[in-house]
């Protein structure tokens, strides 16, 4: 795979990513999406022991985030969210990450040599928080890996000044773990890998694994989630969640990585999301929407970023093109694991008494029959395999009703009757099968007439993001939730409450 921002290299028993922009090794989303390629690429890889991750150059290791990159127009809330992503599979990469910081570290740059396992500074750079410099805050954990690996109260001061801190008073803090020589950086970084390549492989991910899980948690806790890494005898068996918090979300092994799913309507909006979360925890995507070309865009971007993907066009009312599109994505991918049902829509708004039988019944077509011929195609080899998750978007609408909506709540309110009997027909084979009913959701619903009044009813008084919804669906077709089936979760902000 070939890079545009970094170079990856094998070396002996270790692999060595450059961070590869010069001047300053500046992040943007590209180099970020090559970063998660690369760790996934080596982490599959048996012969690399330990990743190095080097700046190009030897002044500047990485000089933080390219500002003219992230906040030239396109999403920055995806910016921040996917590199804080990284950082954590940094952190939590089950092989030892060294950071050969060869030059100064600042902002973004600090935040990624804060996330490798160990750090090696060259003498005459400096490393630091400088965002406050710039009127903003530290958006890739900044906040919260410092204090935690050098305490809080200097910390504070130096997050608050923007502070440069010189490579020495960096190894006094215990910010790094030793200082180099100019042009010895990478060197030293080879020769530590060396001999961590010498240690057992899997001893290596559990102690690894336990610190990350345990650190941030009471002692007797910490206590078990060593003692868990033990018996398990390999990290990826361990049950506990994540106890390592970064802003407001907690990251989770939700143990679906090399899964197969399948997510219709995944073009644009709520599917896109969905197909997003799910390549972020390693499954792969098979892309379904009627827009074909959406569908390969989708799937353009998972792959761009490290994932596999694949899209394709289909009508799921149509049960020939259903069948044939489920066996080219066992044949290109394998077989389905997971099957997300987004695939839906709201053909007219109108009043039963101005119904025309053909809306009636293209609503019906597509959100519930479309539903069932999608998940009809992919139910049997779940069985057959006894792992499977399934998960139906249902609405609102289904649950409350919607002046104007009653062909689009019939169907989703049928699609919940649908799941329910779906989860029955697979309880004893471990297939599950759940539905989802979200609310007012970004950015569609703004598209409403009624978007204020909706607004209005809901209990925390604002819209949801595809975030919200995508996150949901991810954990119900996680491990995590292998206890859950017939469930319906309304993803609504309180709308379903009863507000004065």
């Amino acid at each position: 795979m070939g890079f545009e921002t970094l170079i990856l290299a094998r070396e002996e028993s270790y692999a060595v990513i450059t961070l590869n922009r010069p001047p300053a090794n500046a992040i943007s989303e590209t180099l970020m999406r090559e970063l998660n390629g690369a760790l996934s690429g080596v982490q599959t890889d048996d012969s690399v022991r330990a990743v190095i991750i080097t700046g190009a150059g030897d002044k500047i290791f990485c000089g933080g985030a390219d500002l003219g990159s992230a906040f030239s127009g396109g999403d920055i809330d995806h910016f921040i969210r996917f590199g804080n992503s990284v950082m954590r599979k940094i952190e939590r990469f089950p092989k030892p990450v060294i950071a050969a910081i060869n030059g100064h570290a600042m902002g973004g740059g600090c935040e990624i040599a804060m996330a490798c396992h160990l750090r090696l500074l060259k003498e005459t750079a400096r490393m630091g928080q400088t965002e406050s410099n710039l009127g903003i805050i530290p958006g890739y954990g900044g906040t919260q890996r410092l204090p935690r690996l050098i305490g809080r109260t200097k910390a504070l001061e130096f997050l608050l000044l923007g502070t440069q801190i010189p490579a020495k008073e960096c190894l006094e803090l215990r910010l790094v773990n030793r200082l180099c020589k100019d042009g010895e950086t990478l060197n030293d970084a080879k020769a530590l890998a060396r001999q961590l390549g010498k240690r057992a492989p899997l001893a290596m991910a559990a102690i690894i694994k336990a610190v990350d899980e345990g650190l941030e948690a009471p002692m007797a806790r910490s206590i078990d989630v060593e003692i868990e890494g033990r018996r398990r005898g390999h990290p990826g068996l361990l049950r506990q969640a994540r106890a390592r918090v970064q802003g407001a979300l907690i990251a989770m092994d939700l143990g679906i990585g090399g899964k197969v799913a399948l997510v219709t309507g995944a073009a644009r909006s709520l599917g896109k999301a969905d197909a997003l979360t799910l390549a972020a925890e390693g499954c792969k995507l098979a892309i379904v929407d009627l827009n074909a070309e959406g569908a390969e865009e989708t799937a353009k971007e998972i792959n761009s970023g490290g994932g596999q993907a694949r899209g394709y066009g289909c009508d799921i009312r149509d049960t020939a093109q259903v069948q044939a599109v489920v066996a080219r994505i066992e044949k290109d991918l394998g077989p389905v694991d997971i099957c997300v049902n987004n695939a839906g829509m709201i053909y007219t708004v109108g009043q039963l008494k101005d119904m025309r039988d053909e809306d009636w019944e293209f609503n019906l077509a597509v959100n519930l029959t479309g539903t069932m011929k999608v998940t009809r195609a992919v139910f049997p080899g779940m069985r057959e395999r006894r792992w499977g998750r399934i998960v139906c978007m249902a609405s609102i609408a289904g649950l409350m009703g919607g002046f104007g909506q009653t062909a689009y709540s019939a169907t989703k309110i049928g699609v919940i009757g649908f799941a329910k009997s779906v989860a029955l027909e697979g309880a004893r084979y471990n297939v599950t099968c759940n539905a989802v009913a979200p609310g007012i959701i970004a950015p569609n619903a703004s598209l409403s007439p009624l978007y204020e009044r909706m607004v209005k009813r809901v209990a925390m008084q604002k819209e949801g993001e595809p975030e919200d919804v995508a996150n949901a669906i991810a954990f119900l077709c996680s491990e995590r939730a292998r206890y859950i089936t017939g469930a319906v979760l309304p993803i609504t902000g309180g709308m379903d409450l009863f507000t004065f």
